[in-house]
């Protein structure tokens, strides 16, 4: 009975103390932030570096010495040449087997590989191509590969015999009224170089005081007249 008598003592109390705030409590404001984790250490961006150029190197030029050097450790053999067709222009034959079969390299960079245009031989690629061999230890892989392309092109398309388009001739003032034009012409540019690939007639006629002329190169060979030879040609220009 005594606690009873207590509480109800206690309660008009805390009435009293508490009504205010019971009957106008006051709004109580929660502001909640978020903040952000703090980084053990502060990034760094990931930097690909460009890669390096690095130029090609430049070739070295070709020279006629480079040829004259080839050529002697092929066994090819020099003689002193003149023609009319370049007058005035130092130069040297070189042969090997054939003397009619010759690479004319001129000090000024004109070079001329010969073979004569018999149907007794070998196609015009394949005995060309003996030349060719000789032209690898000089030009670059692929200017000798445009170039083996470009002949092979040119004797596909090419009459085998001369057309009569013979825009250049010339005239020895020789015993044999020796006479030369190039027929044929096709030129184009291989890797900066000039290059033309033709056919060279080749003319000369026995003199009256002989009752017939021959050649010593080719035994047997004899003719009264005139008398003729066809050769392919391919021509390079490795001047500057």
């Amino acid at each position: 009975m005594k606690k009873w008598i207590v509480l109800i003592c206690i309660l008009p109390l805390v009435l009293v103390a508490c009504g205010p705030f019971l009957l106008n409590p006051t709004p109580i404001t929660i502001i909640v932030t978020a903040t952000p984790p703090i980084p053990t250490s502060t990034p760094v961006p990931t930097i690909i570096p460009s890669p390096t150029f690095i130029p090609s190197p430049t070739p070295a030029p070709i020279t006629v010495s480079d040829f004259e050097k080839v050529l002697l450790s092929d066994g090819y053999i020099q003689h002193p040449y003149t023609s009319p067709v370049r007058p005035g222009k130092d130069a040297n034959s070189w042969t090997k087997e054939n003397i009619w079969e010759q690479i004319l390299v001129n000090k000024d960079g004109y070079v001329r590989l010969e073979i004569l245009d018999s149907p007794s031989q070998d196609t015009r690629e394949q005995h060309m191509e003996r030349k060719l061999k000789v032209l690898d230890q000089i030009f670059p892989t692929e200017f000798m590969s445009e170039l083996r392309q470009a002949n092979d092109t040119y004797n596909k398309s090419d009459p085998k015999i001369i057309s009569g388009n013979c825009p250049q001739s010339w005239t020895y003032n020789d015993e044999w009224n020796t006479e030369e034009a190039q027929c044929n012409a096709s030129k184009t540019t291989i890797e900066s170089f000039p290059v033309a690939f033709t056919l060279w007639y080749l003319q000369v006629t026995c003199p009256p005081q002989y009752s017939f002329c021959y050649y010593p190169d080719f035994p047997g060979q004899e003719f009264i007249g005139e008398n003729a030879f066809t050769f392919y040609d391919i021509e390079i220009n490795i001047a500057p």
